[in-house]
Parts: C-alpha cells; structure tokens; sequence
C-alpha cells in the first residue's frame, strides 16, 4: 500500500510509503488504485484497499512486506526532524473490523474523544467537563447533571428484528444508565430523532410513544426535541437522547476517583446481551439507578469512582484507570459471566449496562436485590506505556484494556 497525503502549505505533508500484502481467504488481495479529497480539501491518491464488505474477521490478515520509507516531510519535500516512524518487515497488520473504511484518515472514537476533551473549554460553572458518564453545571446556584447518547440503526437496534418498542425504550434506556453511573436522578428528557425515508407516519408515531412513555417511567419526562428526515432512501435511522438529572445523596460518582488499594466491583452478570438476531437483553435491561442511589446511601464517602458497562469491562475499567491515573488488576475467575461464557466474552461483549465501581472498606455482596462481586483492584500505576488494565488468569497476564466495543 503507498499513499501519499498532500496536505495544503500552510501545513507540513505526511508522505507514507509502505508496502502491505494483505491476504483474504488465503490469497492476495489486490489493491484498488483510489483518490479522494479529506475534509480540508486535500487530494488523497494511491492505492487503497477496498472495503472487506462481509468477509469474517478471520479470514482478514496480512504483514508488512517491506517498510520502504516512512517519513514526516514540509512542504518543500524535505525530511522533517520532528517525528520517528518506522514499520519492520515481517510486523503483522491486524484488521479488527471487517466492515469499516480501510482509509487514510478512518476515525477512531477514543482518539476522537481524545481531542474533544483536550479542546472544550467550560467556565467556573462547569463543575465536571467533559469526560465522564454526565457533565455538571450550576444554574443560579443549582446543581444539574447533563448527558447525552444515541441510538443508531444497524450499529445499536437491528430494525428488522426488533419491535418498535423495544428501540424507543433503548434510545432511553442507554443514557439513563449514565445517570446510574454518576449515582444521581434524572429529572427530564429531550429527544431528537432522524429518520430513514422508508419508515412510516404510524412507525414514528410508536416510536415516540416508546421513548415518551420510558422517560415518564422513569422520572424524566420528555420536554422536547426535533425531528429530522433524511433525503436519502439507505441512510439509517438516529435517536439521541438527552437527559438533565440533580445529584444524588451524594455528589455524583466520578470515574477519576479509583484509589490505590481500592476493590473494583460489578454488579450483575456480565456478557451475552446481544443474540444472533439483534435481540437479547440490551433491550429490556434496567438501568441501575435505584442500586446506585442505595450504594451511595450504603458506603458514603467510601464510594470512589462508578462507570456503566456499555463497552465492555475491559474498555470501562481502563476509563476508570485512566481517568484516576491508576492501573486496574482483574481476576479473570472472578469475573461474573452468564451462563456458557467465559471470562473473555464477559469482559467484551458490551451492552451490559451494569455499574462497574471503585470502594474502600466493607462493601455488601448484594444491593436491592442486585448481587455485586469483586473483581480486582487499584494499584498504582508506576509506567505509562503499560496497559491500564491487567488481567490475570493464573500464572498468566493479559492486557485488558482493549477488550470491548471501540466505533472504528
């Protein structure tokens, strides 16, 4: 593969030669020659992979057959000192998505998220900024919580398969679940919906029955929104979500809490929400509201850090890690799987919507009815380059960070 980004000369060029051989069911993958414009109006040309539309995550590989020159360049064609890069021969080229844009620029969410944390600017009214499961501002001395999530057709609900219901009671549901995460009550909600052409005037009407009829269920009732339809017949459907909540019986729960001798614990079992068809109990999950509120009420102070599991353990655990500056240890036998699935599927699957926590000191082994194990610990977290989360499996170590859900 050899691209060459041609960036405008206010800026320096990143010119990438790299030779890649890339093997699908066993033999070489051809590559397509392909130009196309970034969102600055830059030219991308070179030879570029086609996307691997349905062919299975395993019969996606590759290696590095020669790295031939790697190198940041100005604008005038001359190596640049300021960056180091290098690919060896041999190096393997891991393809993780089958289904994603093998493109120059593909976006990752947590390098996205990266930016956006580092950029917003709040004020003294923002309390918690960006970051975390809720935002925090105060209002003419008021304290009120903020989140915001979306649902979208084909990434979170499968529409062929699930009913009406279930979606708007999704689209709910998900952000509610940020709200057990901070231990704190939603008070209301807003709701903002595009659909697909294709979908009809009765369809939307339930669908918003779904979401109005969940949000009063659970204390936040729908105050407004906007309704949007797309011009094109292929574009999926998108619900987001917005609920306002008040803290809790003590200030929310953030995920940069963790201390050092710390147990981690998760409630419920972990794994197996989604069925082959797209159903399962991502759908008809509780959001863990009412158990956060006693485990708050329950420990106090001694409450560190909290984050739901809708990524996976091993994602959610690393943003408790990382957001403390801690390492988390988790014991893989320790880990509450459901049924039939091991340790791997429990801390990966995702969708779990479960409350993962960081406590000092006695903690129950049940909360209203909702059994809690420990899973690990905090220890200190003495070198960066190594992964926030471990996890141990008898003798053996793994990294856990990445095991979970990551938009790509």
């Amino acid at each position: 593969m050899v691209m060459d980004a041609d960036q405008n000369p206010a800026h320096p060029c990143l010119q990438v030669h790299v030779k890649v051989e890339l093997v699908v069911s066993g033999q070489p993958w051809p590559p397509l020659e392909k130009t196309r414009q970034d969102s600055s109006g830059s030219t991308l040309s070179g030879r570029m992979w086609p996307e691997h539309e349905g062919i299975p995550r395993s019969e996606l590989g590759g290696s590095v057959a020669a790295a031939e020159d790697l190198v940041r360049r100005d604008n005038k064609g001359n190596p640049s000192q300021r960056t180091a890069a290098s690919a060896a021969v041999g190096d393997p080229l891991m393809l993780h998505n089958s289904n994603r844009r093998l493109d120059l620029c593909f976006m990752q969410e947590f390098q996205l998220l990266r930016h956006v944390l580092a950029t917003a600017r709040g004020n003294s009214d923002v309390l918690i900024p960006p970051g975390d499961d809720m935002a925090m501002v105060r209002v003419n001395g008021s304290l009120f919580l903020a989140a915001v999530d979306q649902l979208v057709e084909a990434r979170h609900v499968n529409l062929q398969t699930t009913p009406v219901q279930l979606v708007g009671r999704k689209a709910v549901t998900r952000c509610l679940s940020d709200v057990a995460a901070m231990a704190a009550q939603p008070v209301a909600s807003l709701a903002a919906v595009t659909f697909s052409p294709n979908q009809t005037e009765d369809w939307a009407t339930q669908l918003f029955d779904a979401i109005s009829e969940t949000a009063d269920l659970y204390g936040c009732p729908l105050i407004g929104g906007d309704i949007a339809v797309h011009r094109q017949e292929k574009s999926p459907m998108v619900i987001a979500v917005a609920v306002l909540a008040r803290p809790g019986p003590i200030p929310p729960v953030q995920r940069s809490g963790a201390r050092v001798g710390d147990v981690v614990y998760v409630t419920g079992r972990l794994g197996g929400s989604v069925d082959d068809r797209g159903l399962g109990r991502h759908l008809t999950f509780e959001p863990r509201i009412p158990e956060a509120i006693e485990l708050a009420q329950y420990l106090g102070a001694r409450l560190h850090a909290m984050i739901d599991i809708s990524d996976g353990l091993g994602r959610d655990a690393s943003h408790i890690a990382q957001s403390s500056g801690v390492r988390v240890e988790i014991d893989a036998e320790a880990v509450p799987a459901r049924p039939g699935l091991d340790w791997r599927r429990a801390m990966s699957d995702g969708e779990d919507y479960e409350l993962c926590f960081t406590a000092a000191g006695e903690v129950p082994d049940r909360i209203a009815d909702l059994e809690i194990t420990a899973v690990g610990r905090i220890v200190p977290h003495d070198d960066p380059q190594d992964s926030s989360v471990v996890v141990r499996n008898g003798a053996e170590s793994f990294d856990g960070s990445q095991l979970g859900w990551e938009h790509r």
